[in-house]
């Protein structure tokens, strides 16, 4: 037979493809498990039923002739049958040829170390894969996941830059894996489910792997999903399945697991047969090959969408198609799909697309108190909204057009009231429609509020019955530390900090949840061959959490800023590193309102040692970095210590510098200073700026700062807290402490307009550093002290009150625990005691109007280099 002359250069591309593909061993077919391969020896080949519009079907064909790989055919070509009736083609394309049509592909990869050659290999094509996928004209997005025995890990996100996509491939390295239990591919395909898919997109998962994976009730593992919940979820999301793995039921696939355990967990292969997928063997070509067959199939399909003439629900539909292209080809392949379990009415029947999306509804706006008020009561405020499609719906809660919350899953504000009136705003949106600035719907009340006489907390606290109260410690026979805590949705408790008594080596990042007694749940640790420190945790809208830290182990050289964002089971889903060939570190992170981040913390890598800002979007990529050109009389080293977005879209950060000062900087939303002041002076004034709480703003609009000084105050370091406007000028400020050294790490707002502080003395309590809490009310004037310890050296870093009006506290202790130092986790009641006994008194507070300028000292046990930034004293505090 000879080969028309337009066809004879695309005849070398085609072996490529074919020579594998038409190999019954290597490709099987979309059916039930143990039945013959669909790809019949007339080369055409289903691989792929898209059903999640039903009645409209989409049917995936691959043909494997010359004449069918560009597209030649034409829709009168076809014949579609459902269950022996005729059916009329409705939109038809080439997706080799397919100008903007949809492509969603995800590709799901087992990155554990046996896995090394199939990564390189798919490093090494998916340039070739993309820039194919663009010459088809397609509008295609990707995403990344990777799995790993105990993780599967976002690597990518939807995303239409294919240079940004493959430069995340280029990064992939090989991690994880056990010899001993199988890989977790299931959750994997679901993360990338997760995503969601464009309602008119080819919608494709690629998974790699070469072992069986985890399912639910395995015995072994953690999974939380089964075969048939992943299956199920593949049909109603409509996504294409393309799995490459082994072909376990061959004697000479050797398994991580005995051969006599396979049947317990998920195989592949049939997850891609059952869900009307295509498995391809992984063990029969090389990969690189692999992915050209697969290249072929996602630029060489014909895509056929017709609509059913049977709305029954959960019936097994097969689907009949015949080509009859005069001078090429012509054959027939079958099909079968299953309805969706819900049947349509029958007015449906002339239906071909589903409806559009809705945007969410505020129903009311709620208060549990009437207007009026007495100032200083606390308002509960509720947003009541609908969402037609039953998306979620993510509130913003707002003060006199001040935000007061970012975007939350939570329907619910605590406002602490002070004397006005006020209006109360909550915008909703479900992430569809309106954009991360802008709002659904949205809904206002007034409210007003009357001067009174305050009543002190620790009266109100008096009334209520003591809360749950215990301490815990966690860590081994080397040190262990707690960094910052945040209270869980579940009612438990998150914890970082850093590790040395497990994780790789050295220092690792730790990462606990534990339920309300404190009771550990689980645990992660992060790092690499040397010491990761973690510096700032935050709940992210998502339920996961973001983790702000300083590796040297990663990155471009000497120490840089770590990002890890992880799920809210604490798996990993990307991680960032930020810096260059000298010491960077961040000290703070936060959530913003368009989905991103924002760091701050100090880069010596750009100059002499300076306050530092990182932007970043959702998936941790850079969108800019600035450093803050600051007063000369600062001093030439400075550091940022926290940072908050503020309503307006800006950000307010503290920091301090080497002459000892306290800096509280404004910026715009790109960074750009606004304005600068400059609190205390002597070398050993050092600012925490309210690093644990997404309100910074007071209820006035103004600040509160808490730091430590030795300029005022009874002796030694004192704690410092002031109070400021919205300009940034000092309203008030305390000062706390005996004649030891007292030390401020942590400040928190309080139900009734007060603040809880965390931090350490030697002022009182036992010898040597004890950890101390104490709380104030809304004007600073203490209420209660109490400090916790041993013999030994004991730190508090970190408070949240809890939802019994108690505090949860995490620190360090050397008095207690299995030996070295060991992250402390204390829950108290309301007036922080632990099991119903007051704890030993704190020292005491001064009224101040401030530290003036000292002369430049060097802090204690610190030695700076000239620019140079020593980024952690004993304390692992700048």
């Amino acid at each position: 037979m000879s080969i028309p002359r337009r066809y004879t250069v695309r005849f070398i591309m085609y072996l490529l493809i074919a020579s594998a593909i038409i190999n019954p061993f290597v490709m099987t077919a979309a059916k039930a498990k143990d039945q013959p391969s669909d790809f019949a020896s007339n080369g055409i080949k289903i691989v792929g039923i898209d059903t999640a519009a039903f009645p409209k079907i989409g049917v995936n064909i691959f043909i494997d002739k010359i004449c069918t790989e560009y597209g030649d055919l034409k829709k009168d070509d076809f014949r579609v049958k459902e269950d022996t009736i005729d059916t009329d083609i409705g939109n038809f394309h080439f997706t080799g040829n397919a100008t903007g049509q949809e492509l969603d592909l995800a590709i799901v990869f087992d990155e554990t170390s046996s896995m090394d050659r199939e990564i390189n290999a798919l490093k090494s094509k998916i340039r070739d894969l993309t820039e194919k996928i663009n010459a088809s004209k397609m509008d295609a997005r990707y995403s990344l996941v990777t799995f790993n025995g105990t993780a599967a890990i976002t690597q990518a996100n939807w995303t239409n830059d294919a240079d940004s996509f493959r430069k995340t491939v280029g990064k992939l390295t090989t991690s994880g894996g056990s010899s001993d239990l199988p890989e977790n591919s299931l959750d994997g395909i679901e993360r990338a489910l997760s995503f969601g898919f464009r309602q008119n997109a080819q919608k494709i998962i690629i998974v790699a792997t070469d072992e069986p994976s985890q399912q639910k009730g395995d015995g072994m593992s953690k999974s939380a999903y089964t075969m048939d919940d992943v299956k199920m979820d593949m049909l109603r999301a409509g996504a294409m399945l393309i799995a490459v793995s082994p072909d376990f039921r061959s004697a000479i696939v050797d398994p991580n697991v005995p051969r006599s355990d396979l049947a317990k967990y998920a195989d592949m292969r049939q997850l891609a047969n059952e869900s009307a997928g295509l498995w391809i063997n992984i063990n029969k070509a090389d990969f690189t090959e692999i992915l050209r067959q697969i290249q072929g199939i996602l630029t060489g399909t014909y895509v056929i969408e017709y609509t059913s003439p049977d709305l029954t629900a959960a019936k097994r539909r097969t689907v009949l198609v015949t080509i009859d292209a005069p001078g090429c080809m012509s054959g027939m392949v079958s099909g079968a799909y299953t309805s969706p379990a819900k049947a349509l009415p029958e007015t449906n029947l002339s239906v071909t697309n589903p409806p559009e999306n809705a945007p969410p509804i505020i129903v009311s706006l709620i208060s549990d108190k009437t207007s009026p008020q007495q100032a200083g009561s606390v308002v509960l405020w509720t947003a009541n909204a609908t969402d037609p499609d039953g998306d979620l719906i993510f509130y913003r809660f707002f003060l006199n057009n001040i935000a007061t919350t970012n975007w939350q899953l939570s329907n619910q504000w605590p406002w602490n009231t002070s004397e006005g009136e006020f209006q109360i705003e909550v915008r909703v949106r479900d992430g569809m429609h309106a954009g991360p600035n802008e709002s659904d719907d949205s809904r206002r009340e007034t409210f007003k509020t009357n001067a009174s006489e305050k009543i002190p907390a620790v009266a109100a606290a008096a009334e209520k019955p003591a809360a749950g109260s215990w301490m815990k410690t966690f860590g081994g026979a080397k040190d262990d530390i707690g960094s910052a805590v945040q209270v869980s949705t579940d009612g438990g408790y998150v914890v970082t900090g850093h590790t040395s008594s497990y994780g790789v080596g050295g220092m690792d990042i730790w990462l606990i949840k534990t339920d309300s007694s404190g009771e550990e749940i689980w645990s992660r640790a992060f790092g690499g061959g040397g010491d990761e420190f973690a510096t700032s945790l935050q709940k992210t809208d998502d339920g996961g959490y973001v983790i702000a830290g300083i590796t040297p182990s990663f990155g471009s050289g000497g120490k840089d800023l770590w990002l890890i964002k992880t799920d809210a089971q604490g798996k990993e889903e990307w991680d960032k590193t930020f810096g260059g060939s000298l010491d960077d570190g961040g000290f703070s992170v936060q959530q913003t309102a368009d989905g991103g981040y924002i760091a701050t913390g100090a880069t010596g890598s750009m100059g002499p040692s300076t306050i530092w800002l990182v932007k970043t979007d959702g998936l941790g990529d850079k969108e800019w970095e600035r450093t803050m050109d600051l007063n000369e009389d600062v001093g030439g080293i400075s550091t940022g210590s926290s940072i908050q977005e503020t309503g307006e879209g800006g950000y307010i950060l503290a920091g301090d510098s080497s002459k000892g000062s306290i800096l509280l900087i404004k910026t715009d939303a790109q960074g750009g200073k606004l304005w600068e002041k400059t609190l205390g002076g002597s070398a050993v004034d050092s600012a925490i700026f309210d690093a644990n709480s997404r309100v910074l703003l007071t209820s006035d609009g103004g600040y509160l700062i808490e730091g430590s000084t030795s300029s005022e105050g009874a002796g030694g370091m004192d704690l410092w807290l002031i109070k400021t406007d919205s300009a940034g000028d000092v309203i008030w400020s305390r000062t706390y402490g005996g004649q030891g050294d007292d030390y401020g790490t942590a400040v928190q707002p309080t139900a009734d307009g007060g603040y809880i502080i965390a931090g350490h003395t030697s002022s009182s309590g036992e010898d040597g550093m004890d950890l101390w809490l104490f709380k104030t009310d809304a004007e600073g004037n203490e209420i209660w002290s109490r400090t916790f310890g041993g013999r030994e050296g004991d730190f508090g870093t970190s408070v949240q009150q809890t939802a019994d009006g108690g505090y949860i506290v995490t620190g360090r202790t050397a008095s207690y625990g299995a030996g070295g130092m060991d992250l402390w986790l204390i829950k108290t009641d309301g007036s922080g005691n632990v099991d119903g006994t007051g704890a030993k008194e704190g020292p005491g507070s001064k009224e101040g109007a401030g530290p003036e300028k000292g002369p430049e000292e060097t802090k204690p046990g610190q030695s700076r280099l000239p620019g140079q930034l020593q980024l952690f004293d004993k304390d692992f505090r700048i």
